[in-house]
């Protein structure tokens, strides 16, 4: 694919990230006052350990593989068969977007934001189980160097 093709929708991308947020923003911002006006080092923290493992998830994990099968040039079946999905126009954003976790962690942040503006309980109680899934994948990593370290 031609990099100007990438480029265009990079454009695109990049002004409805900016759009849906100075909308949201604006739309939400009595709720965001109040919102950021509660939030402590602790409760960052752990919607930011959240937002990495959502991420994770997302980008990586074996549960969301149907979703980016849609986007991504090229996956596995069930017997082991490649298969190729073509990469065009929109479809060559999200190719990009699915397969690259800085990227995607960006959307994913916005989402998070908004949903702990909205309803900020249940996306807290969501972000910790998260955040203790992602301190547990830290940890495994961690563990995993050490014990390559020692052999």
């Amino acid at each position: 694919m031609k990099k100007s093709l990438y480029f265009g929708w990079d454009v695109v991308a990049l002004l409805a990230f900016t759009l849906v947020n100075v909308a949201g923003l604006y739309y939400f911002r009595n709720e965001l006052d109040l919102a950021l006006s509660n939030l402590s080092w602790m409760t960052l923290l752990v919607l930011g350990l959240g937002v990495y493992r959502l991420t994770d998830i997302i980008v990586y994990e074996k549960v969301t593989q149907p979703i980016r099968f849609l986007f991504i040039g090229k996956a596995f079946a069930e017997e082991g068969k490649e298969v190729h999905v073509s990469k065009r126009g929109l479809q060559a954003f999200f190719h990009q977007l699915f397969s690259c976790n800085s990227c995607m962690g960006v959307w994913v942040a916005a989402l998070v934001v908004y949903l702990y503006i909205l309803f900020p309980t249940p996306t807290f109680v969501a972000m910790i189980i998260f955040a203790l899934t992602a301190l547990e994948r830290l940890f495994s990593k961690v563990y995993s160097f050490l014990e390559k370290k020692a052999q």
